[in-house]
């Protein structure tokens, strides 16, 4: 099983801290109104310069490469985020770096990691169609693979959003996060959970895409179906047996949301908020707004993932919404 520990994370939170500012968290009426409990949510959306949680993991593996891997240059695969990310990384320490992403990748999101330099290589059909292709590329060009949340490094990078969150908040009871490959819900859980046992960590996917929700339902890993998604960042099968043992081990509870409740969740975070974020940004707003049982009275901290959601897709929402109230 993959060892993850407190000591790890904490040790990743000096190395991130040089390039990963503090994010704020803000108090949420609204969600507050809908749930009965009192929420917090953790904007990692706000992450600059790209956006999202990614860049904590992404730093916090790349920061280990040895001279020889540096030279030898860095390949991964993402929807989006991890690949701006390791695009940031690599420009910051003159490595060549390379991202395989999935044709159907957002336009802002591809157009962003070739902003910081990386080369693009839109293949694949899906995520794990696009890690494939990048892994043959990882052998035949002898380039270090950068795993989006397959590595302990990464995963205690991420378990930092959690470190800053209690710290904010001076605890909570439970945490949402999101989740695709599960690196940061584990890394979240084992932060939190060291410092409150108690804590309830609840994970989000969407109902097209729940291979950990239908996995917890079994007690094992399951296959199950992979579709499309407005939270295209967390679609995919799960990496290995011994990821979800440690999901499984670490999340309490996983939960799926349909694609009506993403974009409800991406307008009332514009409309209440005043903030732009992306469909899996906002998967544990849309878990929050649809109620979760138990929460009532609680602290209740939503994490907040990202923000590279397609402006004509931001617009379709827009759209859609405003013409519901406007003929309700």
């Amino acid at each position: 099983m993959i060892d993850l520990k407190y000591e790890q994370i904490d040790e990743a939170r000096r190395c991130v801290s040089a390039v990963a500012p503090q994010t704020p968290v803000v108090r949420s009426a609204a969600l507050g109104e809908a749930s009965g409990a009192q929420v917090f949510l953790k904007l990692e959306n706000l992450l600059e310069p790209v956006g999202s949680f990614k860049l904590r993991g992404a730093f916090n593996r790349m920061s280990l490469l040895t001279e020889e891997e540096k030279r030898r240059g860095v390949v991964t695969a993402s929807a989006g985020n991890h690949g701006q990310a390791v695009a940031y990384c690599a420009s910051l320490s003159g490595v060549d770096a390379v991202v395989f992403m999935p044709v159907n990748t957002p336009k802002i999101k591809a157009e962003s990691v070739g902003r910081f330099g990386a080369g693009i290589r839109l293949e694949g059909a899906d995520y794990d169609d696009a890690e494939r292709r990048a892994h043959k590329f990882e052998r035949e060009s002898g380039r270090v693979f950068i795993h989006p949340f397959y590595d302990t490094a990464v995963m205690a990078g991420q378990g930092t959003v959690a470190l800053e969150l209690m710290e904010q908040t001076g605890g909570v009871d439970v945490i949402v996060v999101p989740v695709g490959g599960g690196g940061l819900a584990c890394g979240c859980a084992v932060a939190a959970k060291d410092l409150n046992p108690n804590i309830r960590v609840i994970g989000v996917q969407p109902e097209t895409s729940a291979p950990f929700v239908e996995s917890k339902k079994a007690g094992r890993r399951v296959e199950s179906p992979i579709g499309d998604s407005l939270a295209d960042a967390l679609t995919g099968e799960i990496i290995a047996d011994d990821m979800f043992e440690l999901f499984d081990s670490l999340v309490d509870e996983a939960a799926a949301v349909s694609e009506a409740a993403l974009a409800d969740a991406v307008y009332m975070m514009l409309k209440r908020h005043g903030i732009a974020v992306e469909g899996g940004g906002a998967a544990g707003v849309a878990a929050l707004l649809g109620g979760i049982p138990g929460v009532a009275g609680k602290r209740v901290a939503v994490i907040v993932t990202g923000r590279g959601i397609d402006p004509s897709a931001l617009a379709k929402i827009i759209r859609e919404k405003e013409n519901v109230y406007n003929t309700g």
